[in-house]
């Protein structure tokens, strides 16, 4: 307008060229931003859908629609540069001499200041407007005709979570049927070693505890495997729909074979072998044998009714062993050492005359057919000595406590078996899931006597133990016990500490007594208040403190208070003899 200008004069600011190249520097990092959204952004949504194809199309149409708003930035950016560095041929050319003469020089540089601001704010915002949108329409857009049949990107994103739950399922059915696989597998070891020792007891108690076991461990089995076919079930589903191929499908079609059990592993309890009813049975036939000894040593030493009572349990017991040897093709040696019970009955009434035995008479005190000792009398010795002595006497006037032994009545907790041999009774304890535990019914042990006995360890790390009585007192003489500190041996409780206590306050043994298959000779001396232990002739354990330390424990207790007891845990023994000896 009007006549020539005047050159354009540079405003007097503060700002320092190094701060303008900073400034300045900020757009040009925008508008190279600008096109790294519009290949990330479509990429990102293209890579969670899983449609790769669709990622490269949005990122083509992206950078097309980056074009225009980067043309009106350029065109921004070019008017913004040349007032904010004040270039002498921007200001020369004839727009900018038009504004000059419109605004002035301070109001010219203003307003192309600004309009250039405006100008890369707005190709910004397009372009980043136009990539979110693009990438939205990738996330969450209709895929077209492959979508509607279900070959969609939602579709491949349920395949690759219901792979993933199978391959969790798979890993928990795996956990669970490992253990199911060791028992087959001992299961039929086991029925292979019985296959050759058919006669074998130990082996088929073995086998009827593996079994006993089996049913819960196939329960957990089938559930964790109808999980597993279940998430298989699903992800072939989804396999089908979408038409496409999947490893983890392939891979989980079938169950391993070592991993298949059918559900006749799971034996049930009225087909296993009753190996409770074999050893009570066998026991009654030991008893009985017994009994039957003595009646051929003194026929008229028994009631006629107490020798009926006898060959009535005979043919109970054979009858039973007979069955179980039809059915499972077990011998019990104990059928091998009588007669059918027709003509053991007629042996004994070849032997027994026709006179009258004392103990017909029904006002004797006590029946010799029956071994239990007398219920209730405060006048009896403290053991009734038995009728006939038994094959191994103890020594120094001592009583066998086995002699006299009844385990359906005296046994309190486990199981325990009564064998007869040709060097007398042996008590065996069955304890190698829990602890086994007998008393002998007799009177108040008095404060001076003594324990003997000799005892094999035939299975297991566990402890024996003896419930001994003192003048007030009781308390338990553990031996091999102690847990995880190695085995120990002595009184338990003292100060209420057992021996597994790190603090046990007094003195202890340590190391194993009882080696297995190793027969121990054991004496336990009581004196009052004190005790003496020696083993193999050997003084190993000694107490002479005040009884007022000593307590029982309630897992050596019973109701019969003041007895002898005797136990096991987690192990087997084999009590040859016990004794016991009033000093």
């Amino acid at each position: 307008f009007g006549p020539k200008l005047r050159e354009y004069e540079r405003q007097g600011d503060a700002i320092s060229p190094v701060r303008r190249r900073r400034v300045f520097l900020r757009w040009v990092v925008l508008l190279a931003v600008m096109p790294l959204l519009a290949i990330v952004l479509p990429l990102a949504s293209g890579a969670i859908r899983g449609d790769w194809n669709l990622a490269g199309g949005g990122v083509l149409l992206a950078l097309f629609a980056f074009l225009w708003p980067a043309f009106f930035f350029l065109f921004g950016m070019l008017m913004y540069a040349g007032a904010w560095f004040e270039w002498q041929w921007f200001f020369r050319s004839r727009t900018m001499r038009h504004a000059r003469g419109m605004f002035g020089d301070s109001g010219a540089r203003s307003f192309y200041l600004i309009f250039g601001r405006v100008l890369m704010v707005g190709g910004a915002m397009f372009s980043l407007g136009s990539s979110l949108l693009i990438a939205s329409g990738i996330m969450f857009g209709d895929a077209g005709p492959r979508n509607a049949a279900g070959n969609g990107p939602p579709a491949r994103q349920r395949i690759r979570v219901a792979e993933q739950s199978v391959e969790q399922t798979r890993q928990l059915f795996e956990q669970n049927a490992r253990p199911l696989a060791e028992l087959a597998r001992q299961m039929s070891d086991l029925r292979q070693r019985i296959e050759r020792s058919p006669n074998d007891l130990k082996l088929r108690e073995e086998l009827t505890r593996v079994e006993s076991r089996t049913p819960k461990l196939y329960a957990d089995y089938r559930l964790f495997r109808d999980q597993w076919r279940q998430q298989v079930e699903r992800l072939r589903v989804a396999v089908d729909a979408v038409g496409a191929d999947s490893n983890v499908l392939d891979e989980n079609r079938e169950t391993p074979p070592e991993l298949d059990f059918p559900e006749s592993l799971v034996v049930a309890e009225t087909d296993r072998f009753p190996v409770a009813e074999v050893r009570q049975a066998t026991g009654k036939l030991a008893n009985a044998r017994r009994m039957v000894e003595r009646i051929q040593a003194e026929p008229n030493g028994m009631p006629a009714a107490a020798r009926a009572r006898v060959l009535q349990d005979v043919a109970q017991q054979r009858d039973l062993l007979l069955s179980v040897e039809q059915r499972f093709g077990f011998r019990s040696p104990e059928l091998d050492a009588f007669p059918a019970p027709e003509q053991l009955a007629t042996q004994i009434a070849q032997r027994v005359d026709n006179r009258p035995s004392r103990l017909d008479n029904p006002n004797a005190v006590e029946s010799v057919a029956d071994s239990r000792p007398p219920r209730s009398s405060t006048t009896e010795p403290l053991i009734a000595p038995s009728t006939t002595p038994p094959r191994k006497p103890p020594g120094r006037g001592g009583v066998s406590l086995l002699a006299r032994f009844d385990p359906e009545v005296q046994t309190l907790k486990g199981r325990v078996t009564l064998e007869q041999s040709t060097d007398g009774p042996a008590l065996i304890t069955e304890s190698l899931a829990e602890h086994s535990l007998v008393y002998w019914n007799a009177p108040v042990l008095p404060p001076r006597y003594e324990i003997e006995a000799d005892i094999t360890r035939l299975e297991g790390d566990g402890a024996l133990f003896l419930v001994l009585t003192f003048p007030g007192r009781a308390a338990a003489l553990v031996l091999d016990g102690g847990d995880e500190l190695g085995p120990r041996s002595g009184l338990v409780a003292v100060d209420r500490q057992v021996l597994s206590s790190p603090n046990y306050p007094t003195q202890l043994v340590t190391g194993k007594q009882f080696p297995t298959g190793q027969s121990v000779h054991i004496l336990c001396s009581v004196e009052g208040p004190r005790l003496k232990l020696h083993i193999n002739g050997q003084q190993v354990y000694q107490w002479e403190d005040a009884l007022g330390r000593l307590s029982l424990p309630p897992f050596y207790r019973s109701e019969h208070r003041a007895r002898l007891h005797i136990g096991s845990f987690q192990s087997r023994f084999r009590i040859e003899s016990l004794t016991v000896r009033l000093n």
